[in-house]
């Protein structure tokens, strides 16, 4: 894989986006590798900033959730989820206790209901092989496609996940999702607040936003000092709420006019 000047792996060539701050004449270039931002050049003044300016809300770092944001999986997820765990003789038996299970993070969760490492792994690959099986009936959410494509232009997009990174980065590639700079499952990091803190830590210059759809993704990414929207069309419903993420959207198109450019940003051209 190609990587930039520092070192960093990218996918696609830097691409200049112009913007005209108010109350100045000066063009500032954004040059963006893979979405990440690598610093802003005032060509009037010639003046270097720190990426520390994207705070103010011309970019921002938003890290989605995959299951219930992007792709509607509950009907395929919970019945296999629950099989796994009916034999493996873990102590979740229903609809109620799989829910419940997903106000903390999945993993800490099942840890805690005295599951061990090998049994939570043994439900995990149950769990992949049955979603595999049903590839077909997993579908991304109407209108989350065209939200993914409009942000990418603005902003960096990684998919943080309790489900498996190589299911995860094979369905964006079947569904012809390249919107995405970096896919990070639960075999890499089961614990979403740990990744969520390394991110912050890597992109510094940028705020940071969680998307998830549970009261346990939002309480994740409470713990890990970034922002939360909740989304109500997930696993959670509007139980979500609950949560009292940062912000609360109910449609796609409201996740869109969230983080929509400043009036006086150009788009990408």
């Amino acid at each position: 894989m190609a990587t930039d000047r520092q070192g960093c792996p990218y996918r696609t060539p830097c691409s200049p986006r112009r913007m005209i701050f108010p109350g100045t004449e000066a063009t500032a270039i954004i040059l963006n590798t893979a979405g990440r931002v690598k610093r802003l050049l005032l060509v009037a003044a010639d003046i270097y900033l720190c990426p520390d300016l994207f705070t103010l809300g011309m970019a921002h770092l938003l890290v989605f959730d995959f299951d219930g944001v992007l792709v509607d999986s509950l009907d395929v997820f919970m019945p296999a989820f629950l099989e796994a765990c009916r034999r493996e003789g873990a102590p979740l038996k229903d609809e109620a206790d799989f829910f419940r299970l997903l106000e903390d993070n999945l993993y800490l969760g099942m840890m805690n209901r005295g599951m061990s490492r090998s049994t939570i792994l043994r439900i995990v690959l149950q769990v992949k092989e049955a979603i595999m099986s049903s590839w077909g009936r997993l579908q991304v959410f109407p209108g989350m496609a065209e939200v993914v494509r409009s942000l990418s232009a603005i902003h960096s997009l990684v998919v943080v996940t309790s489900n498996e990174t190589e299911t995860v980065e094979t369905f964006l590639a079947d569904r012809d999702l390249p919107w995405f700079d970096r896919v990070i499952g639960s075999d890499r990091e089961p614990v979403k607040a740990t990744i969520l803190a390394g991110l912050r830590q890597e992109f510094p210059g940028l705020s940071c936003f969680y998307i998830g759809d549970t009261i346990g993704d939002i309480r994740e990414g409470r713990q890990a000092g970034v922002k939360t929207v909740g989304v109500t069309w997930g696993w959670h419903g509007p139980r979500v709420g609950q949560a009292q993420p940062d912000h609360l959207v109910h449609r796609p198109a409201e996740l869109a006019a969230l983080f929509a450019p400043q009036p006086w940003t150009e788009k990408k051209r």
